[in-house]
Order: structure tokens, then C-alpha cells, then sequence
């Protein structure tokens, strides 16, 4: 059996986005997971496709492709993905959060994002369960989610349907380097042979770089975002909502962030966030005080929310970066590649991060923009 022509390190929704794409490109494409494929940070996150909460400028063109992206592949799978365009609004308590979002509404219409302001009144009849204590909210209606849990199935259903191949429980011990390229990868089962590896493994992409450069290390870093989880209810919330702090504590770099965030599934799920904390490599589930802290602050935006048993929650180790984008792009070993870093927009940024890594492999055009997530923009040049 030949070489694969590509490797990928990592099952989660970066890598099967990725080794979808290489494959609908002609390329041999073997997938590995040191555990089952989606089953990590993809399985504990959410879903949802926001422009309202990225910085104007290339993050945020970015991510418009990528949901363009998503939009077309939705189209292309065969199963249900749960997308919905439900739009989505930031909800402000005080008067230094309403001015927060007049701020950011300026920023966001002169990027180009059609974002309208709403007075308390006008966010309660849109939202008729929104707590008293909300004084405004800022709505963009082209906003909105999958479910990951969906998502992730049809595009890896897809790469495989593309003759890329799945190896699950492989652990990768060593990225196999010699005269500055890359031979392959040594693993639990075995050497693989190929000259072009991704490195799709999140919060533990550093740790296969670093034994190649210490450089490496410190530029992903595991962020443990937590999420409570309802059964199927009633509707309660048609457009994704999140509060004004969500924005900044997003990038904040120490400590523990919590902003509240609700989205309600296709089904009726759902998903209630949430704290963002540096925590390690623990991923322990989350404790029943962080489920009472994230359940008093979501009553304090949607009282109704008291009355929603939540009986699942789960704890994702998130990549986080130093400055909030992921690292996408060629390393300075030749055939090395890094698709990793994107925090809670794993599936926001799939899908351009799947175009980005493709058609620097295949030779295909780049889309605008690619060179802002190059990850030598962090450092300098590693001294391989």
C-alpha cells in the first residue's frame, strides 16, 4: 500500500474538516486520533456561528468564509447538520455595557456586519422571557449554529465517502524529522510514512511541536470551557444569546471568565455557558458549584432559565492563543503544518481552516486573509 500523502494528528473537528477537504482534493489522506475521532473538545463545545463576537478585521472575514463555507457543505452532506440561521443577540446590564455595544455596533457596521441596536423595550419583544434588569441588546440576524454533534459526523462521513481513512486509539509519539523536512510520524502501532503532516491535536499540539523546538511551547495553551446541557424543551430562544462581557472575556489571558451564552438546538437542546478557566490538562468534569454559578447568572438574563433541569455538562480543554487566532499554516519544516489554536471557534473556523491547510498542500488558490493565521507571526524564526 503506498504512502498516505498527507497525515493528520487529531480526530476533532478541525482535523475531519481538514481531511475532508484534502481528500475531495485528490489527496491520500490517514487520519489519526489518540482516542475516539470527535470525542474531545469537539464533543464538550457549541455551535455557534457568530460574527458579532470576532474582531473586525481579517478574524472576522474569516470566519464570514467559513460560514459561507459551512453554509455549502450543508448542502453537499448526506445527514442533518443542525444549521440554523437564528441570528443572535448581546444582551447589556449597565450603562457601561449599552455603551459597550453602541461602540461595537459602530465597528461592526463599518466592517461590513449588519448589527441593529435595541432598547430594553424592543429586546423584550423580541425576547419576551429577557430578565427586567436588560437595559439594550444588539442583534445581527445572520448569525447562527450547528450542532457539533452533527457537524462533525457528516464531515467525517464525507472524507471517508472521499477515501480518506480513519485510525482511532493511535497514539503519536514523535513527528519523525530530518534535514529540515518531515518523514512522518512515529505512533503506538508503528512508524507512518508521508511527507506532509497536519497537526490538528488543539490543546496538545504544542506538545508534539516543542520536542522538535521548545519555542513551540506556551503558544497553544489548554483553556477549560465548561457547558451545561437540557434535554429537548420548549422553545425559549430563537436567536443565540450571550452577554455584553462575553466579547472581552473571550480573549482575556489569566484567570477565570464567566459570561453567560444560551443557544437552543434544532431539537430543542440547550446549551448554557458558561466559564472559561486556566486550568492545565485536567479536564474534569465540572463541579456542582460551577453548575450553580452558571445557573445564577442565566437566571439573571432569562429567569426562565430556573425552572430547565440541566442534567449533562461538560468540560472542553479549548486551544487558547495570545492573541485570540488560531495558528493555521506551514511550520518551518518543510511538509510540517500547524491547524490548531481557535479557542471556542473550532466550528466557526472549520471550515476555512479546512480550505487554508488544503490548497497549501494541494497547490490550490489561499483564501484573503489565510497569512493573518500564519503561525510564525507569534514568534520568531524557530531554530530547527
Amino acid at each position: 500500500m503506498p504512502h498516505p500523502d498527507v497525515l493528520i494528528i487529531g480526530a476533532g473537528i478541525i482535523g475531519v474538516t481538514c481531511a475532508e477537504a484534502l481528500a475531495r482534493a485528490g489527496a491520500r489522506v490517514v487520519l489519526l486520533d489518540r482516542r475516539r475521532a470527535l470525542q474531545g473538545c469537539t464533543a464538550a463545545g457549541g455551535g455557534m456561528l457568530t460574527l458579532q463576537t470576532k474582531a473586525p478585521g481579517a478574524a472576522m472575514r474569516l470566519a464570514r468564509r467559513s460560514m459561507t463555507l459551512i453554509r455549502e457543505a450543508a448542502q453537499r452532506y448526506e445527514t442533518e447538520i443542525g444549521l440554523r440561521w437564528c441570528g443572535s443577540m448581546i444582551l447589556a446590564r449597565t450603562p457601561a455595557e449599552v455603551a459597550h455595544l453602541q461602540a461595537r455596533a459602530t465597528d461592526l457596521r463599518a466592517a461590513g456586519v449588519e448589527v441593529e441596536l435595541l432598547d430594553a423595550s424592543e429586546a423584550r419583544a423580541a425576547e419576551p422571557e429577557l430578565a427586567p434588569a436588560v437595559l439594550a441588546g444588539s442583534r445581527c440576524d445572520t448569525d447562527g449554529q450547528v450542532d457539533p454533534a452533527l457537524f462533525g459526523p457528516a464531515a467525517l462521513d464525507a472524507a471517508l465517502r472521499c477515501g480518506a481513512q480513519l485510525r482511532e486509539e493511535t497514539d503519536v509519539t514523535e513527528i519523525a524529522v530530518a534535514r529540515g523536512r518531515v518523514l512522518g510520524v512515529r505512533t503506538s502501532d508503528g512508524i507512518i510514512e508521508s511527507g506532509a503532516v497536519v497537526v490538528a491535536a488543539g490543546a496538545w499540539s504544542t506538545n508534539l511541536l516543542t520536542p522538535i523546538d521548545p519555542a513551540w511551547e506556551a503558544r497553544i495553551v489548554p483553556r477549560r470551557g465548561v457547558l451545561l446541557r437540557s434535554d429537548r424543551q420548549p422553545p425559549l430562544a430563537r436567536p443565540l444569546l450571550l452577554e455584553a462581557s462575553y466579547y472581552p472575556q473571550k480573549s482575556a489571558g489569566r484567570g477565570e471568565a464567566r459570561a453567560f451564552s444560551l443557544q437552543q438546538l434544532w431539537d430543542g437542546r440547550l446549551l448554557l455557558g458558561g466559564t472559561r478557566s486556566f486550568a492545565g490538562f485536567g479536564d474534569a468534569l465540572p463541579t456542582d458549584a460551577e453548575r450553580g454559578r452558571i445557573l445564577a447568572r442565566a437566571a439573571g438574563f432569562l429567569p426562565a432559565l430556573a425552572a430547565v433541569p440541566f442534567p449533562a455538562a461538560s468540560a472542553g480543554l479549548r486551544p487558547w492563543t495570545p492573541d485570540g487566532l488560531p495558528l493555521v499554516g506551514p511550520t518551518t519544516i518543510d511538509g510540517l503544518y500547524l491547524a490548531a489554536g481557535h479557542e471556542g471557534d473550532g466550528v466557526t473556523m472549520a471550515a476555512v481552516t479546512a480550505e487554508i491547510i488544503a490548497a497549501l498542500i494541494t497547490g490550490g488558490d489561499q483564501p484573503f486573509d489565510a497569512a493573518a493565521l500564519d503561525p510564525a507571526r507569534l514568534t520568531e524564526r524557530p531554530a530547527w
